[in-house]
């Protein structure tokens, strides 16, 4: 599941070779106290583990670039659209119906 954020990036925008992402621009430290995370900006940040960042990855093809004119956070593209979710069969919905595809 970790891995899941470093391989959209290289999928959506390759890989810089021999480059890693604790050089990156985009690559931003935050401390609170003796503790210290990474979140990438181009991936998405949030208050969330869950965008936490490894700076020993092998960087994106973004490194050393700008971002992309009307970008928008990875993170969001990841999330599951409510509209593509389609219901199980006998799954019980939030009003207490049970779905029923034989109809």
């Amino acid at each position: 599941m970790v891995l899941r954020k470093i391989y959209a990036m290289h999928k959506l925008f390759g890989t810089t070779p021999g480059k890693k992402c604790r050089d990156c621009p985009y690559l931003y430290t935050y401390q609170h106290g003796n503790r210290r995370w990474f979140k990438c900006v181009i991936y998405g940040t949030s208050a969330s583990i869950a965008t936490d960042w490894v700076k020993k990855w092998e960087a994106c093809g973004l490194f050393d670039k700008p971002a992309p004119k009307g970008y928008r956070q990875i993170i969001r593209t990841l999330t599951n659209d409510p509209k593509k979710i389609l219901p199980v069969e006998g799954q019980i919905d939030m009003f207490g119906g049970v779905t029923n595809d034989r109809q």
